[in-house]
């Protein structure tokens, strides 16, 4: 498959770049605050929230909705406060309940503030539709397993005509899996197993990919980019890395911008979903949808 990725464009040059000490006091409203995993106040994970968040479109009115899958309740204050969504859902996996472990500032009174239950990829998310102006999903795509198109199909549903579906994911793409592949290793930059189930990436994408996903799912991309939260320091892998990288540029195939770690991307909903089921991304000898579905 030919991938038109020269549609998209960079961000736009009046996009809000954060300043991780702001998401970090934001955070830090959070009560009781001694129950924040200290990990997600790192300055890396910190840089990374920033980053993220600047391809959220600010809030248009004082209604607006937000709806984050997969999200955790440290990023209700930040689309709240920074970003201005009167309502935010959080949409976790059956049975979670992180949520109501803490006591969200404002909830209430400034803004409100709930989560609804549903599987990303199996369920019918319960939510109504065309009622959000603003979908958001970072770093959970990697980890479906078996139709991460419902995801996007629903993203679709839900979000009103002229709504923005923002997404962040690892970047498969990434000059240093070029290296590690090279000499034997696996190309993801996550791909052992741990103590939780499907805890591992699934799949990693292309940015290519990435953007062929979301325009089947009717949505005209707005922005693409990659960029790296912590670059590797070792300067051999740095050279063997872009050197590898080179000849795709030269030929037009992959620019040497789309070779950072993690692939933010921000499409906006201009159709209804156009192909449920893109080639790319399936086989399904034959049939016209996923017909095995497993609960873990």
């Amino acid at each position: 498959m030919s991938f038109r990725y020269e549609k998209a464009k960079a961000l736009n040059s009046n996009a809000k770049e954060f300043d991780p000490r702001e998401i970090r006091r934001l955070i830090e409203t959070l009560r009781p605050s001694d129950r924040v995993d200290p990990d997600v106040l790192s300055p890396e994970n910190l840089k990374r929230m920033a980053s993220y968040a600047s391809i959220v479109p600010r809030a248009s009115g004082r209604r607006a909705c937000l709806l984050d899958v997969g999200g955790r309740v440290y990023w209700i204050p930040v689309y709240a406060k920074l970003l201005g969504y009167h309502h935010v859902t959080i949409l976790e996996r059956p049975g979670g309940s992180f949520f109501e472990s803490f006591q969200i500032p404002g909830n209430g009174e400034e803004f409100i503030a709930d989560t609804v239950q549903a599987d990303a990829e199996l369920d019918i998310y319960p939510v109504q539709s065309e009622s959000f102006q603003c979908v958001v999903c970072f770093d959970v795509l990697e980890h479906l397993a078996g139709d991460p198109m419902h995801f996007v199909a629903e993203s679709n549903r839900v979000l009103q005509k002229g709504g923005y579906l923002c997404l962040a994911t690892p970047n498969v793409l990434y000059y240093p899996n070029l290296v590690s592949f090279l000499f034997g290793g696996h190309p993801f930059s996550w791909s052992v197993f741990t103590d939780s189930y499907a805890d591992r990436h699934n799949r990693e994408y292309t940015p290519m990919e990435v953007q062929a996903l979301l325009e089947a799912g009717g949505f005209s991309i707005e922005s693409l980019r990659t960029w790296t939260n912590k670059p590797t320091q070792d300067q051999r892998i740095r050279f063997l890395g872009y050197g590898l990288c080179l000849l795709a540029a030269l030929t037009g195939h992959v620019k040497l911008g789309l070779r950072g770690a993690e692939i933010e991307i921000r499409g906006q909903k201009v159709d209804l979903i156009k192909e449920r089921f893109p080639k790319f991304l399936y086989d399904l000898f034959g049939a016209n949808a996923v017909s095995v579905k497993l609960r873990i």
